[in-house]
């Protein structure tokens, strides 16, 4: 097992779709709310979120997003669609994270203190992250949208520092590398 210290830099939740399934209509208005805490129910989700209660099987009980990538975000040239209101909620993502390459826990399991998460697939950034961020930011963010994960045992999660801990190997410089796309034979 491999342990990691990790600081939780933002928790968010959304209680509505305002981008999934909304390609015709465009995006709706309400944000994400900023959390002070996130209560996790196993096999659920967030309490609150959009996507709480679809099932055990579902791959995005929770995302992810590394707070590295969102510094170079932040340090790009991209205009900001509305500069007084750029924080990370606006990338749709509910926990934004310090120090966790987050592409070695695609398909892996891990725990955050003592709750448990099985890291799914990457969170791939969509069109809406032009209208929420700038004209521009898919093109950064291409490749380090996140991670999606199930949530394996509930608990709460709260902001600051905490230990990661999991079986997959990873260096926490590579927070903000991008997805490899895979090889085809």
């Amino acid at each position: 097992m491999f342990t990691y210290p990790i600081q939780i830099k933002g928790l968010y939740r959304a209680p509505e779709h305002i981008y999934f399934g909304r390609k015709a209509l465009g995006p709706g208005e309400d944000n994400l709310e900023p959390m002070e805490s996130l209560d996790l129910v196993e096999h659920q989700g967030i309490i609150g979120d959009r996507f709480f209660g679809n099932g055990p099987e579902f791959n995005g009980h929770i995302t992810f997003f590394a707070w590295e990538v969102y510094q170079e975000l932040i340090q790009s040239n991209i205009p900001q669609r509305n500069p007084a209101n750029i924080n990370p909620g606006v990338l749709r993502r509910n926990v934004i994270i310090e120090g966790v390459d987050l592409r070695s826990l695609f398909g892996q399991p891990f725990h955050i203190g003592n709750i448990a998460f099985q890291g799914t697939i990457h969170c791939a950034p969509c069109q809406w992250m032009n209208h929420a961020y700038g004209e521009g930011a898919l093109t950064v963010l291409h490749g380090r949208g996140g991670l999606r994960a199930q949530v394996k045992s509930s608990g709460t999660l709260t902001p600051g520092a905490h230990t990661l801990s999991t079986d997959t190997p990873f260096d926490p410089k590579d927070a903000a590398a991008r997805v490899t796309p895979p090889q085809l034979p």
